[in-house]
Parts: structure tokens; sequence; C-alpha cells
């Protein structure tokens, strides 16, 4: 189960002041049966940049 504490969308850029992220992720917390994948994770997209996030998509997983 994968948990989010705070999700935010930044402003359209013409509002958003200059270094403010387009997405924030904030507390992101993973588990796999026992196993502790994520624990409070954090993470900020900017704009301009190309970000990937790889990992196991869990295609056994009910979407």
């Amino acid at each position: 189960m994968t948990t989010i504490a705070e999700r935010s969308a930044a402003a359209p850029d013409a509002a958003r002041p200059a270094g403010t992220p387009l997405l924030r992720v904030r507390g992101v917390t993973t588990k796999f049966g026992p196993v502790q994948a994520l624990a409070g994770v954090d993470l900020d997209i900017s704009a301009g940049r190309l970000t990937a996030l790889v990992g196991d998509t869990a295609p056994a997983s009910p979407c």
C-alpha cells in the first residue's frame, strides 16, 4: 500500500514563482508485505527537467 501524506499541483507557469516545483509529493510510504520499501520519501519535480520513477508495476495487484 502506498500512502501520500501531501500532494499538490503547482499553479500555471505564469503564476508560479521561480524555483517552485511543478509537482511536490511528501511523506510517501510503501510496503510490500512485511518489507518497508519507502518511508517518508519527499519528491519535487521541477519544470524543464526530465524525471523518471522506475519500479515494480505490481501487475497482480487490483487497480
